[in-house]
């Protein structure tokens, strides 16, 4: 490879990782390739936003348009040459960027720096984007198992320290989803099922995850009273049949019933077990939410 035989070493990695990497100041490596498809300009605009102090190279499709208001030190590369390994280093070997403050900077790429509104949208745009990328490798590989639900947490987490956006959170506890499942296979389709209920009823740029019989849905930038809102519509979205899933059990207490809780982030704690924690002291059974409408 032409990088490797011009004694670079290189590191494989998703661009969701990367850039969330970036985010929080995690990125290890001064330089970063980035494939953008035809139809991506927000993986470009996320890669000027978070990247700017990096040498950088978007690989984009032939048939992609090159992304407006770039860094200077921001280097295209079509696809067809970077497969052929026919493209330029001269953009590795070119003295490092200007810092993000620079005057430069400002003028070619006004996502960075340029006002808080600015980074605001910014990070909007990157957290929208790592989002979607994320659920989408989650419905490839694992539509039944889903995200994991502490794993999301402590990312969304992560990624408030890293911007000051925070999150508020819905946890649902579906008591007796798997009760009627006779093997792991039913089990996974009462899951996937539940799944798909929650993704129909959930807004755009929210995340799912679960773990066993709970089920959170990470919602951006909404404090308790959005979450509180956003509750209630789920819970009568779920009182509806649905097809996959098992009765909704009459009357049930506690572990056994259908219940949901909210959280926030920073205001309910600044950790996934606070988050969870909280969240679990405020289920209160379906039934319950749909009285006090």
């Amino acid at each position: 490879m032409l990088l490797s035989s011009a004694g670079h070493t290189t590191r494989h990695t998703s661009r969701y990782s990367a850039l969330r990497a970036a985010a929080a100041g995690s990125f290890g490596f001064d330089a970063f390739i980035v494939p953008i498809g035809s139809n991506e300009r927000a993986v470009a605009d996320a890669a000027v936003s978070v990247l700017a102090d990096k040498r950088v190279a978007l690989v984009l499709d032939d048939a992609a348009r090159p992304p407006i208001a770039l860094p200077p030190h921001f280097a295209i590369v079509r696809r067809s040459r970077f497969d052929q390994g026919a493209f330029s280093l001269d953009w590795l070997t070119s003295p490092p960027p200007v810092a993000q403050t620079s005057a430069v900077m400002r003028t070619a790429a006004p996502l960075v720096g340029a006002d808080d509104d600015d980074r605001i949208r910014a990070t909007r745009r990157i957290h929208a984007y790592a989002t979607a990328q994320r659920q989408e490798l989650a419905a490839h590989d694992s539509p039944s198992t889903g995200l994991d639900m502490l794993a999301v947490l402590e990312d969304e987490v992560h990624w408030w320290r890293a911007s000051g956006s925070g999150f508020g959170i819905v946890l649902l506890h579906i008591g007796g989803l798997f009760e009627h499942a006779s093997d792991d296979e039913n089990r996974e389709a009462s899951a996937e099922a539940m799944l798909a209920a929650l993704r129909s009823v959930a807004r755009h740029g929210d995340t799912l995850a679960r773990q066993r019989e709970d089920f959170v849905i990470v919602l951006p930038e909404a404090d308790d009273a959005g979450a509180t809102n956003v509750a209630r519509r789920v819970v009568a979205a779920l009182l509806v049949a649905h097809d996959g899933l098992p009765p909704r059990p009459r009357r049930a207490k506690g572990l056994a019933a259908w219940s949901a809780g909210v959280a926030s982030c920073p205001g309910d704690g600044s950790s996934s077990e606070a988050l969870v924690a909280r969240a679990s002291a405020t289920l209160r059974p379906f039934d319950q939410w749909m009285r006090e409408r």
